[in-house]
């Protein structure tokens, strides 16, 4: 009974205390990627570690959660922001084979924050870390996703046809890949103007995308080039 009562009280110091320590975070300036430094902005995974009392995983998931949390209020400030960020990169150098963080991340910095730097950031971690890193397959069940968020940042945030299209085709190449990617190989291979394959691209993207803020995104896209 002891030792679960100082189990309990040695989590609710880590969950309670690593929030705050951890979201005191500087001012930065996010139109540069040259500013993008993990650690102005993060504690060291050792740190957290150390200060979470051995408990670390527990005080993880806190921050998971109430970053999603924060996030789906709908305020997608500066300061939520840097918070997120710090989240992302702590939670990333704690367990880079976390494949939902890398996933969550895109469509959060990309879609919501509409924030090119902070995605590309963490998409190419991510894809680095499965290029690389040989991580389980059961817990990467369709990392062709990377590649088509980050042909997206390129394609409809950077104006970067060149590096979209091919993660386009990358992606178009994978192993779990959907159907439709098929189709769009051709259209990237032929010669056109880059407006008209956007047009492509994001008609095919709402037509088979189910999560509604991405169709959303998509759309508002669609109708810049229409």
């Amino acid at each position: 009974m002891k030792l679960r009562r100082l189990f309990h009280r040695q989590a609710l110091v880590a969950l309670f205390l690593c929030p705050f320590l951890y979201y005191s975070t500087k001012e930065v300036e996010f139109n540069q990627p040259k500013l993008f430094k993990a650690a102005e902005y993060q504690l060291t995974p050792q740190f957290f570690k150390f200060i979470s009392s051995g408990f670390w995983p527990a005080a993880h998931d806190y921050l998971w959660i109430r970053t999603l949390q924060i996030i789906g209020t709908g305020n997608f400030s500066k300061d939520i922001l840097l918070e997120s960020i710090g989240f992302y990169r702590l939670s990333i150098a704690l367990d880079p084979y976390f494949y939902e963080v890398y996933d969550q991340a895109a469509v959060n910095f990309s879609c919501l924050f509409d924030a090119a730097y902070p995605a590309l950031e963490f998409l190419d971690k991510g894809i680095r870390v499965y290029e690389h890193g040989s991580p389980p397959e059961k817990f990467w069940r369709h990392p062709y996703s990377l590649y088509l968020y980050r042909a997206y940042v390129h394609a409809f945030m950077l104006n970067d046809w060149v590096h979209a299209k091919d993660d386009y085709l990358k992606a178009s190449q994978m192993r779990g890949a959907p159907r439709y990617l098929q189709e769009m190989q051709k259209w990237l291979k032929e010669e056109g103007s880059e407006s008209v394959l956007a047009v492509k691209v994001l008609k095919l993207m709402i037509r088979n995308t189910d999560d509604q803020k991405l169709k959303q995104k998509y759309q508002e896209k669609l109708r810049h080039y229409e």
